[in-house]
């Protein structure tokens, strides 16, 4: 028999753990839950071409309207820019790449409100200048020589240069669709504004050709 200084015991085993108390579950903090992330608005169902077919105010009101329900997305005037400028077509949208490749950027570029009032400006009504009649001219119904011939007189008032791209493309823009899808193909072969108008008068007269060869179904009984 060992003396009792050196008896040994053996050490406490530890607790058994026990499954959580409904009670004690409940109190736990709950898994945080991270909110959605801000999404675009969708795009608008009719393209801003430029023309008076969509007025420009008519257009940036459904824009905003847009926006604003997706208010917590458009906290920057990069954005607001970049979601109307999607919605551009046509003229507008030569417009806007017009400005955004000039040096230094354009003050209309900075702010939401400064592009707001530059888009209303130049498309507009606001200032029935020659320059604004100008802008909203096209073909029509017209013969492309009559449609280039008030394109160049309006353009001399307004002291612009025909030959200049911008101008050019502007014009080409404002052609009848068929004519028009047609001049754009060649457009960088065209390097004055006389060799658009005789490329499109080309085009006018096959289109002309064609159809007058063609005569229409009821027309043949």
């Amino acid at each position: 028999m060992l003396p009792p200084s050196v008896v040994t015991t053996s050490p406490p085993l530890p607790p058994v753990p026990t499954p959580l108390s409904p009670t004690s579950r409940s109190s736990r903090s709950p898994i945080p839950t991270l909110a959605p992330a801000p999404v675009p608005a969708p795009p608008l169902l009719e393209l801003f071409e430029g023309d008076d077919g969509y007025p420009v105010a008519e257009f940036v009101n459904m824009a905003e309207y847009m926006m604003s329900a997706h208010a917590e997305y458009y906290t920057t005037a990069a954005r607001r820019i970049a979601y109307v400028s999607n919605n551009f077509s046509g003229r507008a949208r030569l417009w806007f790449t017009y400005i955004l490749g000039k040096s230094p950027r354009p003050h209309c570029l900075r702010s939401w409100e400064e592009f707001r009032v530059a888009l209303l400006q130049y498309f507009g009504d606001v200032d029935p200048v020659p320059h604004t009649v100008l802008l909203k001219l096209t073909q029509e119904d017209h013969e492309t020589v009559w449609y280039a011939k008030e394109f160049r007189e309006k353009a001399a008032v307004c002291r612009v240069d025909v030959n200049h791209e911008y101008y050019r493309r502007w014009f080409v823009l404002g052609l009848q669709p068929a004519i028009r899808d047609r001049t754009l193909r060649a457009f960088y072969h065209l390097g004055t504004f006389q060799d658009v108008v005789r490329h499109a008068r080309e085009i006018e007269v096959a289109l002309l050709g064609l159809q007058n060869s063609h005569p229409s179904h009821a027309s043949s009984h």
